[in-house]
């Protein structure tokens, strides 16, 4: 149990015995102690105690050799000489006291000499003693810390800065004379702004206004100037630091790589996807253009045999659905070869295109014209039944025996044929299309036997 001051000797101290001292000395929150010019503990408070985690009876009457550090001694005998001979009166010193389980404490000392009044010579030393050993603790670590991070700095082949939090580079690593070309002493004093790309500041600003604001680690990529001139791009990942403990101050600490064959390659493939997408949409117009010249008569332009195929089998699947009619006019141009073996084939082409006009001009956007080749032409009637489809007939007949006319009279014969689907079943498409269009044509050399420049109208009956 810690009793406070006690005199293991008799001796009269200029400090007497009063209470009130005695009491103050006990309730210090700093240790304190008296030692003989020998170097041994005469009186100990109880925070000295606690401190060195000894009863008073441990330390009163122990030389403090025995419970200094090895690795002080050395330094507080001598701080004990100067007070022993009285180079001076006070000393200050820092030194580890060993703790009887093993292990240490860190102490701040200030130690003061009473001397006697007659011969000057001292009487004894008053101590106090400081645990700093949080504060030691916390400087070693600091130490360690800087010391990885020198060493990481130093052998890392990226960037690595320490930066003021206004952008001041305050240390850079050596890495900065290989990536950049310049040394660390040419950067260091500098702002990050004096090295980067105009048009990347912004985006600097961004990243730095991001971590002040958030203290989050934040990331950018940015281009900075080389010494030889010309630029790299790097990618830099800071944070936000606080250094020191009495009075924290921020700092900022950057790691930056090279990325300038990554920027490289990243451009070469939007170069390439850009070209790639040119390309794609040439070869799409391209398959749009050849899928036109496929489905397309190069004469009149109107569709060919094989949009017509097309377009019927579509238009007999949705009948098949719908259960709507489907009719089909079959057109040929009465004694068209007489025309042609006397006016010539440019003539003749003259008449087709001009029929193949007149035709597209006379039916609804949802009807179809094809030329199937030569002079013959269809017209496919989605939801058309026998009397829309011979209504239609006429009309064209009539039409291009008005307006057809060239350099002699125009006519044209007409087989109409009109059938219903069943929407019951899976019917046979394609047997049905060649029995519309064998009807319609049947129908047609009908209109030509019985005297050309006719309609012709026919039904088809399903089996």
């Amino acid at each position: 149990m810690v009793s406070g001051f006690r005199q293991i000797a008799p001796l009269e101290l200029p400090l007497g015995q009063d209470a009130l001292f005695e009491q103050a000395c006990n309730d210090a929150a700093v240790g304190l102690c008296l030692v003989d010019p020998a170097g041994t503990f005469l009186r100990v408070n109880p925070a000295l105690c606690q401190f060195l985690e000894r009863r008073e009876s441990e330390i009163v009457g122990t030389n403090f050799a025995c419970l200094t550090h090895p690795d002080d001694l050395e330094e507080s005998r001598r701080a004990h000489r100067t007070l022993t001979e009285g180079t001076q009166d006070s000393v200050h010193l820092e030194k580890r006291y060993l703790l009887p389980g093993g292990g240490f404490v860190w102490a701040d000392l200030t130690i003061s000499t009473v001397r006697h009044p007659a011969t000057g010579t001292p009487r004894f030393f008053i101590s106090q003693v400081r645990d700093i050993t949080a504060r030691k603790e916390a400087e070693r670590q600091l130490r360690e810390s800087r010391e990885a991070f020198r060493l990481l700095a130093e052998t890392s082949t990226d960037l690595i800065a320490r930066l003021a939090v206004d952008g001041t580079y305050l240390y850079v690593s050596p890495a900065c004379q290989t990536l950049l070309g310049y040394a660390p002493e040419e950067m260091v004093g500098h702002s990050t702004y004096d090295f980067i790309h105009a048009e990347d500041a912004e985006e600097l600003r961004r990243m730095h206004r991001q971590l002040l604001d958030t203290g989050e680690p934040s990331t950018s990529t940015y281009r900075i100037s080389r010494a030889n001139a010309g630029w790299a791009w790097f990618e830099t990942s800071a944070r936000l630091v606080h250094l020191g403990e009495e009075k924290p101050h921020p700092e900022i600490h950057a790691s930056s790589r090279d990325v300038t064959g990554r920027k490289r390659a990243e451009e070469r493939i939007r170069e390439l996807a850009r070209r790639l997408e040119e390309a794609n949409r040439f070869l799409k117009e391209a398959n749009l253009s050849l899928k036109e010249i496929a489905a397309t008569d190069p004469l009149t332009g109107l569709g060919n045999r094989r949009d017509f195929e097309r377009r019927l089998n579509l238009e007999l699947r949705r009948a098949s659905r719908s259960g709507t009619p489907v009719s089909l006019l079959y057109l040929d141009l009465d004694r068209f070869k007489a025309y042609n073996d006397r006016f010539g084939h440019p003539a003749g082409d003259e008449v087709l295109i001009k029929l193949g006009a007149l035709l597209a001009d006379s039916v609804r956007t949802s009807d179809s014209v094809a030329r199937l080749g030569g002079e013959e032409f269809v017209v496919l009637l989605p939801q058309t039944g026998v009397e829309g489809a011979v209504t239609l007939a006429e009309k064209l007949r009539l039409t291009v025996a008005q307006h057809l006319a060239a350099r002699r009279p125009i006519t044209v014969s007409v087989g109409a044929a009109t059938l219903e689907l069943p929407t019951d079943g899976s019917p046979d498409l394609d047997a049905i299309a060649g029995s519309l269009v064998d009807a319609a044509d049947t129908a047609l050399y009908t209109a030509k036997r019985e005297g050309r420049n006719r309609v012709c109208q026919t039904t088809v009956v399903l089996d």
